[in-house]
């Protein structure tokens, strides 16, 4: 499988639009349209024979980001995608140091991926999300 990383354009929005969508239920459209411009917010994705199979919205503060989704449409799940994306991603943004991200603490697949890139347990967000299921808070320190 040729998968393609690189920064969103402006013709990629709606594939991740209705990937965002598909998985989370919840879009704003206009947040990834401003994202093209911003210098906090970024997305990244990953293509495989021009279509949009995956993407990763992370925010960047100076020398800290937070991942704040990344999602691979299911019929591309299982290839590594999600993890040549997520280091595609952040070595687009060779300052940040230290990454944070959130996770549900039922999702053990997305919790062992973050495993072995690195992260580690930070925290608990109680009743984080609308399911009022917990948040497990973790972190990644880059090396220098």
């Amino acid at each position: 499988m040729n998968v393609i990383n690189k920064e969103i354009s402006f013709g990629e929005i709606e594939q991740v639009f209705q990937i965002e969508n598909a998985i989370f239920g919840n879009s704003i459209k206009e947040s990834i349209v401003k994202s093209l411009n911003s210098e906090t917010s970024k997305y990244f994705i990953s293509k495989c024979e021009g279509e949009v199979v995956a993407f990763c919205n992370l925010y960047i503060y100076d020398t800290e980001a937070e991942i704040i989704n990344i999602a691979v449409k299911e019929e591309f799940r299982g290839f590594g995608i999600s993890k040549q994306l997520f280091n595609f991603s952040l070595k687009k943004c060779s300052k940040v140091e230290v990454v944070f991200l959130e996770v549900k603490e039922s999702n053990r697949v997305a919790i062992n991926l973050y495993n072995s890139l690195g992260f580690e347990f930070s925290g608990r967000r109680k009743r984080y999300y609308s399911s009022n299921e917990d948040a497990i808070v973790m972190k990644k320190q880059r090396r220098k």
